[in-house]
């Protein structure tokens, strides 16, 4: 016997979220312990929407409990998530990314690998980058410091504002955009660039959707990077003529978190001639690509993702 729930205020069309879906999942997983706790995607209207499957009763009240309960804020946010501790960003030297991963892993545990699976995400200390003494990290890292936006600074930040309402909200109701700054520029309503715009960006303090943002970046932690003989790619990213691709995978047969992360790897390395056939037999109904852009000229530039295309 199972019970099951849609998330009616996520849309897999839209990188956010897709990764606020996916954190979902990981932090039910966590919370609940329950291996078989599942998530699959339904059709309504024009826009996919996320369905979690449990063997326990679930309703928006004990969702929404379990994610706050699973993301443990407090007062000291630091020790409750080691992987804070790194600093503001992840421009750090190989060295001190190696001492934090092995705290992360240490406080890792076989049934609950969170930090070990946001090190995994962060980059790799193997390979450093080409002028200055910092790791390669992930590509799913759109703020270092430009305009005062910081990295793992925003997550910190976003631990401590996001309550139940927020959470709610992003996972239940149509997003209303009435929370203002830290975001992690994974909407592509981020790309606030003056030419399409009534009045300039720079008068105008930027609006999100904090639940949304928190739980895309638990779920950014299922795409680890991995070094490799000519770079640190990401997993669900691809650089081809000179610009960044982000994939991602939409299916309709409810499937675990050990699955997901197959499916997500698998899925990255579709080129533009996707085979429906194959899909099919995979589960996979689906596949949206959104471009990475980059925004500003010299220091002061950010990062930001094109609106979604269906493959």
């Amino acid at each position: 016997m199972s019970d099951e729930i849609e998330l009616t205020g996520l849309d897999g069309s839209n990188p956010l979220g897709f990764l606020a879906a996916l954190g979902t999942l990981r932090l039910l997983h966590c919370a609940s312990r329950e291996p078989d706790i599942k998530m699959a995607w339904n059709q309504s209207g024009c826009t996919w929407r996320p369905t979690i499957v449990a063997a326990s009763s679930l309703d928006a009240d004990t969702v929404v409990s379990k994610l706050f309960e699973a993301l443990g804020q407090g007062d000291n946010e630091t020790a409750r998530h080691p992987f804070l501790a790194i600093g503001k960003n992840l421009s750090i030297s190989p060295q001190e990314f190696a001492e934090h991963a092995r705290s992360c892993v240490g406080a890792s545990s076989a049934h609950d690998r969170r930090w070990a699976d946001y090190v995994s995400s962060f980059g790799t200390e193997v390979l450093v980058h080409n002028t200055l003494d910092r790791i390669k990290y992930t590509e799913f890292c759109f703020i270092s410091g430009s305009g005062h936006q910081n990295y793992l600074d925003t997550i910190q930040k976003l631990l401590g504002c996001v309550k139940d309402g927020h959470l709610r909200e992003t996972l239940f109701n149509n997003w209303t955009y009435s929370d203002e700054r830290l975001s992690m520029r994974w909407d592509p309503t981020d790309d606030r660039q003056h030419a399409y715009r009534w009045s300039a960006p720079t008068e105008e303090a930027p609006l999100t959707v904090w639940g949304a943002n928190l739980l895309a970046a638990e779920g950014s932690t299922l795409y680890p990077t991995v070094p490799i003989a000519d770079g640190c790619p990401t997993t669900g990213f691809r650089r081809q003529r000179r610009q960044t691709d982000f994939t991602w995978p939409i299916w309709q047969t409810p499937i675990t978190i050990e699955i997901v992360r197959s499916l997500i790897a698998w899925a990255a390395l579709l080129q533009d001639e996707v085979n429906a056939t194959l899909l099919r037999h995979y589960g996979v109904v689906a596949v949206f690509r959104s471009r990475k852009i980059k925004i500003g000229e010299g220091a002061n530039f950010k990062w930001s993702f094109a609106p979604a295309e269906a493959v």
